[in-house]
């Protein structure tokens, strides 16, 4: 097992778990219908994704890392494909997908490549298409549960180190995703939390095409 794939292993083994409490309230705020097409960027190792899978959709994973793409093929088990690709520049032509996921990624990137990731998804999501992301909230915790799982994450942040660490001390100095979301294409038209707000999941659309009901 190459280092990319023992990493892509130890991830699902240790982070698998707990973001699938994540993950149920993400696909139920989107809403999914048969035979949509559906991307996933900085999909990892396609945990996610593969919770899409079925009623004739359209799956593709989009990561960077060739050990997480790989696992995310084993996870995938022929319900969808994973391809190489950087979220900066997705090779696939404007209009190509209904739904686009975005999970605990955003945090992680330099401040200038976030705009960057949100203008290239609106590009390959049909005018009336949907986007969910999932990443952290940063208001502040009302419950003594959201203050133990900040300091939970803040940990694991820091454990990480490096330019990740110093990035997501940048996003959430900056106030996370609202700021963000208002100079992107899109507006929020759903939200959900876990850990009193600890974790957000908004829906997104564009301006004048619908809120969730």
């Amino acid at each position: 097992m190459s280092k990319g794939e023992t990493s892509s292993f130890w991830f699902d083994l240790l982070i698998g778990p707990l973001v699938a409490m994540v993950h149920r309230p993400a696909v139920k705020l989107a809403g999914p219908t048969p035979r949509e097409r559906i991307i996933e960027i900085g999909a990892g190792t396609a945990l996610q994704l593969r919770r899409y899978a079925g009623e004739d959709r359209f799956l593709v994973g989009a990561d960077h890392d060739p050990g997480m793409a790989a696992r995310g093929v084993r996870n995938l088990r022929g319900r969808g494909a994973m391809i190489l690709a950087d979220a900066a520049s997705l090779p696939f032509p404007a209009g190509s997908f209904d739904l686009a996921l975005c999970s605990l990624v955003i945090h992680e990137m330099p401040p200038a490549a976030r705009p960057i990731l949100l203008a290239e998804a609106a590009r390959v999501m049909t005018d009336d298409g949907r986007m969910v992301i999932i990443d952290f909230g940063t208001g502040a915790p009302t419950r003594a549960a959201g203050r133990f799982s900040r300091k939970m994450i803040r940990a694991i942040e820091r454990k990480v180190g490096g330019d990740h660490y110093r990035n997501y001390l940048d996003y959430a100095s900056r106030g996370g995703l609202d700021p963000l979301i208002g100079v992107s294409p899109f507006e929020i038209a759903g939200e959900s939390e876990v850990g009193d707000g600890g974790i957000r999941i908004v829906l997104l659309k564009r301006p004048g095409t619908g809120r969730a009901q």
